[in-house]
Order: C-alpha cells, then structure tokens, then sequence
C-alpha cells in the first residue's frame, strides 16, 4: 500500500509569493508528496451580506470582499508556484470554492482536484470535476453516509471509469485523539470500494 503525503498551505501564505515558497520548502523537506491551496472567485464566494464588512487584517482594517482578494492569487502568481513546485520536484493542486475556480485550475497539470469538505452537496462542481478527467478527492467532514453516497453516485455516474479518492476527516483543529475514529478509514473503504485516507486538517 502506498501512502501519498499532502501538505495544506491553502492561504496560509497571506497573498505573499516569498512565504508561499517558503511553506513548498517545509513541505518537501518534511517529505511530503504534495502540497494544496484554495482557489476562490470572492465575488461568487462571499455571501452577499458579508463583502461589506469590515474586518481587521494583517493590512489593517478592510472590508471581507477587499481581504479575500488580498489573499487569493490568480495566474501570474500561480504560473510561478506551478514552475516552483517543478523545480523542488513536489506536486501541487487546491481546492477549487466554485466553477471559475475548477475552470482555472484545469488549465494546469494537476495530479488531482480535491473538492473540500464544505462543498460535499454541490453536485454541480462534483460533476464538472469529474469531466476533467482528473483524479477526484473528497472530503468528508461534518458530513452524513447519505451525503457520501450521493456525491460518490455523482462522480460514477458521470465516469464510470473516474478515478477518486474519499478522505475521512475530523473538522475539530486541533483533533483530540479520541475524537479521530480512524477506523472510519476502513468503513469508507469497504462501502466504496475506492481510495480511502484521513484529512488531519479539514479544508
């Protein structure tokens, strides 16, 4: 059995290229397989109600619109990451929050398309991932078997042959160990019949 290793930064890197690399760095010397950002379009992915907000941030107070911006980068910064990644000889992917995101990250070469744990019911996004043709993860915390089943359903039904992956997840940071049920791991897998694996941060 292999065992394929994936460091979250998600936006850890505060909108900085310099700390992005430095993260990438921590990562392969750690010796992960991977490393996974997030990709989000705000204006689809901020509640109406929120994107005039005003928030206090490392840049000083702004509005939650403003800031998700400030945070998200876009294709020169991940034309960078991409060549970045090929040169420390680490794979990378993010989880994309909504269609123009998959759109965008389809353009590269991702090894998988990870779809988090929050988005589980968006069959939609489920579906469009899927006719990317490439390998699908799913999370699964704070989630029901019944919405599994639908969201894997959705992923067969729109490749027979799609190749997928479902994470058992604990979204209580940091997990208490008594809390992690790993065994879950393996009810996943037997209900599956897929790749199975444990998300240790839920994102």
């Amino acid at each position: 059995m292999s065992i394929f290793i994936t460091a979250e930064i998600g936006i850890n890197h505060n909108g900085s290229l310099d700390i992005c690399k430095k993260l990438i760095d921590i990562a392969k010397n750690a010796g992960c397989d991977a490393v996974k950002f997030q990709k989000r379009n705000p204006d689809v992915c901020v509640p109406e109600h929120q994107k005039s907000v005003e928030r206090d941030t490392p840049w000083g107070k702004m509005t939650y619109l403003d800031y998700k911006y400030r945070v998200e980068f876009e294709k020169e910064e991940y034309d960078e990451i991409d060549a970045y990644c090929k040169q420390r000889d680490i794979a990378w992917s993010a989880s994309p929050w909504d269609l123009d995101s998959l759109e965008f990250l389809n353009k590269y070469d991702l090894p998988f398309i990870k779809i988090p744990s929050a988005l589980l019911t968006d069959l939609d996004l489920i579906k469009k991932t899927t006719q990317t043709g490439k390998k699908i993860i799913i999370s699964t915390g704070m989630s029901t078997l019944d919405e599994v089943d639908v969201a894997v359903n959705t992923i067969k039904e729109t490749n027979a042959n799609a190749s997928f992956a479902v994470l058992h997840c604990n979204s209580t940071y940091p997990a208490p160990n008594n809390e992690l049920n790993l065994n879950c791991i393996g009810t996943l897998k037997d209900r599956y019949n897929c790749e199975v694996g444990y998300s240790g941060h839920e994102f």
